[in-house]
């Protein structure tokens, strides 16, 4: 073994460069430049975290010796030996294989512990467990001699691209034709898994009352679900939580229904609407009052929920979210 691969392998320039790769996400994260979920940027820089990185890094950690220099069997056979060694093509297909069937245990994990497997829970939890397996690997590969831990082999990859000089065009355009291939596979596959990570984006909308002790409650309250004179003014309220992970604006229109027995609009008033931007996961409460005008038996207090501009001619069947009270409005002279 020459002087040039021993103090090649006595660097792990691969756990290097896992470790500076897990340092850029985590400062583009941080300081929010990596955009929102989904984003194209994000999904360039995230794609080796999700499909690649940890699974490379436990290899690393499993693997911390050179491969031998003959190669018998396969490789099952030849990793079950001790002590023995993969060689980079090997790890590299290991990195693939082993980072997609870690990825749902992690987001199972995270999700058992801190709730849906978000986006950003992805990043953070992928991020630490290829953090831990690569710094494994390198106390793994320091105990070993500089002969028997493994290096990234730049001598061996510089003979290799003087030989391949020699090769035929037809072995040139296969290897550049499946390294395309194997390119637009990673891309296609990464961005099926980045998107489903975002976890469920919605919005809530409530109908309810505030309580005597000043806290939202959910249905109406006992003056609601008595008779009502028509230009009665009584009270009432709605809550919005937004969960769809960015800041939102809503508008809430408030109009009164008179229905059929199969619950058909047949009647409808506008009353009042309200406008209020919410950020991320936080709730907006609006106790406020109103005067039914349409008598009868079967009549709502209808709240329409738009995440974004109101459609022209508001309605259950436009809205976002809609719930409703219903109510008795009795005439005045009852």
């Amino acid at each position: 073994m020459s002087a040039r691969r021993s103090r090649a392998s006595a660097i792990p320039f691969d756990l290097i460069l896992v470790l500076l790769y897990l340092g850029l996400v985590y400062g583009l994260f941080t300081s929010n430049l990596l955009g929102s979920p989904g984003s194209t940027l994000r999904i360039l820089v995230t794609l080796p975290l999700l499909v690649f990185a940890p699974g490379y890094a436990l290899g690393a950690a499993a693997f911390p010796h050179a491969p031998s220099g003959e190669r018998r069997g396969s490789l099952l056979d030849r990793v079950r030996e001790r002590p023995t060694g993969i060689d980079t093509t090997e790890r590299v297909a290991l990195g693939f294989g082993l980072s997609l069937t870690l990825l749902p245990i992690v987001g199972v994990l995270v999700a058992f512990e801190t709730g849906p497997f978000t986006a950003d829970t992805s990043i953070v939890a992928l991020s630490g467990v290829a953090a831990l397996f690569t710094i494994v690997a390198a106390i793994r590969r320091w105990r070993l001699s500089a002969e028997e831990r493994y290096g990234l082999p730049f001598g061996v990859w510089a003979d290799s691209m003087g030989r391949s000089q020699e090769g035929s065009g037809t072995d040139v355009l296969l290897s550049v034709g499946l390294g395309v291939s194997v390119v637009l596979a990673l891309a296609a596959g990464g961005f099926a898994i980045a998107s489903p990570l975002d976890g469920e984006q919605f919005s809530t909308l409530g109908a309810g009352h505030i309580n005597d002790e000043g806290e939202f409650v959910l249905g109406p309250s006992e003056e609601l679900t008595e008779n009502i004179t028509a230009g009665e003014t009584v009270d009432s309220a709605f809550l919005v939580k937004n969960d769809e992970e960015r800041a939102t604006e809503y508008t809430v229109v408030v109009q009164i229904h008179r229905v059929d027995d199969q619950g058909n609009t047949f009647q409808s008033s506008e009353i009042n609407r309200y406008r209020q931007t919410i950020e991320q996961g936080a709730t907006w409460i609006n106790p406020h009052q109103v005067t039914p005008r349409i008598q009868g038996t079967n009549v709502r207090i209808v709240y329409l929920l738009y995440a974004g501009p109101v459609p022209a001619g508001a309605s259950t069947a436009n809205a976002d979210e809609y719930a409703f009270h219903a109510i008795n409005v009795t005439a005045g002279d009852e």
